[in-house]
Protein backbone atom coordinates (compact mmCIF):
# COMPACT_ATOMS: atom_id res chain seq x y z
CA UNK A 1 0.00 0.00 0.00
CA UNK A 2 1.05 3.54 -0.48
CA UNK A 3 -0.42 7.31 -0.85
CA UNK A 4 -0.58 9.60 -4.06
CA UNK A 5 -1.30 13.08 -3.30
CA UNK A 6 -0.97 16.72 -4.53
CA UNK A 7 1.46 18.38 -1.81
CA UNK A 8 3.29 21.85 -1.43
CA UNK A 9 6.74 21.04 -0.07
CA UNK A 10 9.09 24.58 0.72
CA UNK A 11 12.32 23.93 -1.12
CA UNK A 12 15.64 24.85 0.63
CA UNK A 13 15.47 28.67 0.41
CA UNK A 14 11.73 28.48 1.52
CA UNK A 15 9.86 28.68 -1.25
CA UNK A 16 6.86 26.82 -2.16
CA UNK A 17 7.10 23.98 -4.89
CA UNK A 18 4.08 21.84 -5.95
CA UNK A 19 4.63 18.25 -6.45
CA UNK A 20 1.72 16.65 -8.24
CA UNK A 21 0.64 13.06 -7.94
CA UNK A 22 3.26 12.72 -4.91
CA UNK A 23 4.11 9.22 -4.15
CA UNK A 24 3.86 8.80 -0.14
CA UNK A 25 4.79 5.32 1.14
CA UNK A 26 5.64 3.94 4.90
CA UNK A 27 9.35 3.38 4.70
CA UNK A 28 9.70 1.89 8.57
CA UNK A 29 7.82 1.32 11.27
CA UNK A 30 8.76 0.21 14.73
CA UNK A 31 7.31 0.08 18.34
CA UNK A 32 5.47 -2.10 20.60
CA UNK A 33 2.48 -3.07 21.68
CA UNK A 34 1.56 0.33 22.44
CA UNK A 35 3.15 3.00 20.21
CA UNK A 36 3.87 2.97 17.00
CA UNK A 37 6.94 5.26 15.58
CA UNK A 38 6.34 5.47 11.27
CA UNK A 39 8.82 6.74 8.77
CA UNK A 40 7.13 8.44 6.00
CA UNK A 41 8.81 9.12 2.82
CA UNK A 42 7.52 11.65 0.09
CA UNK A 43 8.53 10.75 -3.81
CA UNK A 44 8.13 13.11 -7.16
CA UNK A 45 5.56 11.04 -9.20
CA UNK A 46 7.81 12.23 -11.95
CA UNK A 47 11.36 10.75 -11.22
CA UNK A 48 10.77 9.18 -8.03
CA UNK A 49 13.51 11.93 -5.97
CA UNK A 50 12.97 11.94 -2.47
CA UNK A 51 11.24 14.96 -1.36
CA UNK A 52 10.67 14.69 2.27
CA UNK A 53 11.37 12.39 5.42
CA UNK A 54 8.96 12.04 8.31
CA UNK A 55 8.37 10.50 11.35
CA UNK A 56 5.41 10.03 13.22
CA UNK A 57 4.40 8.52 16.47
CA UNK A 58 0.95 7.21 17.41
CA UNK A 59 -0.94 4.53 19.51
CA UNK A 60 -1.15 1.20 18.06
CA UNK A 61 -4.42 -0.55 18.33
CA UNK A 62 -3.77 -3.97 19.28
CA UNK A 63 -7.39 -4.73 19.19
CA UNK A 64 -8.10 -3.67 15.42
CA UNK A 65 -8.10 -6.00 12.17
CA UNK A 66 -5.75 -3.61 10.79
CA UNK A 67 -2.18 -4.09 10.74
CA UNK A 68 0.55 -1.86 11.84
CA UNK A 69 1.07 -0.48 8.57
CA UNK A 70 -2.61 0.11 7.62
CA UNK A 71 -3.12 1.57 10.85
CA UNK A 72 0.17 3.73 9.95
CA UNK A 73 -1.45 4.63 6.47
CA UNK A 74 -4.89 5.73 8.62
CA UNK A 75 -2.99 7.56 10.73
CA UNK A 76 -1.02 9.72 8.34
CA UNK A 77 -4.37 10.68 6.06
CA UNK A 78 -6.25 12.14 9.44
CA UNK A 79 -3.67 14.49 9.85
CA UNK A 80 -4.42 16.75 7.84
CA UNK A 81 -1.09 16.76 6.01
CA UNK A 82 -2.09 14.74 3.15
CA UNK A 83 -6.02 16.20 2.62
CA UNK A 84 -6.58 14.09 -1.01
CA UNK A 85 -4.37 11.32 -0.42
CA UNK A 86 -5.70 8.33 -2.19
CA UNK A 87 -4.82 5.04 -1.35
CA UNK A 88 -2.82 3.31 -4.40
Amino acid sequence: MALKANITQNDSWGIPREFPNAYIKIARISGDKSRIDAVVETYTEKDGVLINSESYMFDYDLESADNAITQAYNHIKSLGRYPDAVGI
